[in-house]
């Protein structure tokens, strides 16, 4: 296990490429370049189309990409220690305990065959020397903690028993067991109604601010993100194309692919206008020469085709492109 000087950054990914089986025996680069960091107590957002390396940058934290996936070069530091440096002995020590996860189906995250209670009590368990009766309290407290009503009878029952909203608190509990420093939740609320949406929201929030536990949150909907995170990283074709605060990106985007999500994305302030939509399709591989987003940009010209941009500070924020949008107050405005 590699240790790194203490810092105040409790997760650091720091040039992280990851490659994929492709066809005819070949590779596909998914992630390249990859930075981020997450300080202790923050939230951050992922945020891009389907196949931008979102849900792949999870997997390589916590040491679970597919069969043939291969982290290529790069480092991922948590809390000084280097997880892909890990044995899987040591990374049990740190997942699970220290960085908890919240998957985006809750019914294919639970043992269909055990009941719920046991579930939470399991995880407990792996992590503390408690007996089987100390672990199923320490369970229910926590399926109150997420909000859960009727616990002892809630405890009793199975994953497919429960509704939607109820089996994803239960992975929260199950998530927070070991109250660990980090949770890393991927697309928690897609499987649900906006009502439950809005009330699994709400949990998160309060229990960041109770167990001041840092988020990392990979979400297709910019309003989730908007309410939950500090900084958001938005990510193109495996790379980070711009990264900020929240607020300015949101309000003031710079790269054009961030300007044509936030179009695309519906606003309750303009009823009956259709949101803009981003014209063709992403690339399937990251592009090594040039920038992945010109075909699908209007500002683009040969320096795009023909050279990659890197990111860059610009500002209040970290910018990929050769041309960055003008600044202006809103996307809508």
């Amino acid at each position: 296990m590699t240790t790194a000087p203490m810092t105040t950054n409790l997760l650091e990914i720091s040039d992280l490429s990851v490659t994929m089986p492709g066809r005819d025996s070949g590779s596909v680069k998914v992630l390249e370049g990859f930075d981020l960091t997450i300080a202790r107590g923050e939230a951050v957002g992922l945020v891009g189309e389907s196949g931008c390396g979102k849900t792949t940058t999870l997997l390589s934290i916590l040491g679970l990409l597919p069969r043939g996936a291969r982290v290529e070069s790069g480092a991922i530091t948590f809390d000084g220690v280097d997880l892909l440096r890990c044995t899987r002995r040591q990374l049990r020590t740190i997942l699970g305990r220290r960085i908890g996860v919240i998957w985006q189906d809750p019914l294919a995250a639970l043992d269909p065959v055990m009941r719920v209670g046991d579930q939470i009590a399991e995880v407990i368990r792996a992590h503390d020397d408690v007996g089987r009766g100390r672990a199923m309290q320490r369970a229910k407290e926590l399926m109150r903690q997420v909000e859960m009503p009727d616990v002892e009878q809630l405890a009793r029952r199975y994953p497919h028993e429960l509704s939607g909203g109820q089996r994803q608190r239960v992975v929260i509990a199950a998530a927070i067991a070991a109250s660990p420093e980090l949770l890393l939740c991927d697309e928690p609320t897609t499987a649900l109604d906006v009502t439950v949406q809005d009330q699994v929201l709400g949990l998160l929030g309060r229990l960041r601010e109770e167990l001041g536990v840092a988020l990392v949150l990979v979400s297709h909907d910019l309003a989730v993100v908007g309410e939950m995170c500090d900084r958001v990283s938005i990510m193109y074709s495996g790379r980070i194309v711009e990264q900020g605060s929240t607020d300015a990106v949101f309000e003031r985007p710079r790269h054009h692919y961030s300007v044509g999500l936030l179009a695309s994305s519906p606003d309750i302030d303009r009823v009956g206008v259709r949101p803009d939509g981003i014209p063709g399709l992403p690339p399937g591989s990251v592009s090594e020469s040039s920038c992945a987003f010109a075909d699908r940009c209007g500002s683009a010209d040969e320096r795009c085709r023909s050279e990659l941009p890197v990111l860059g500070r610009l500002g209040d924020r970290l910018v990929a492109c050769h041309h960055p949008a003008v600044v202006r107050e809103s996307v809508n405005g």
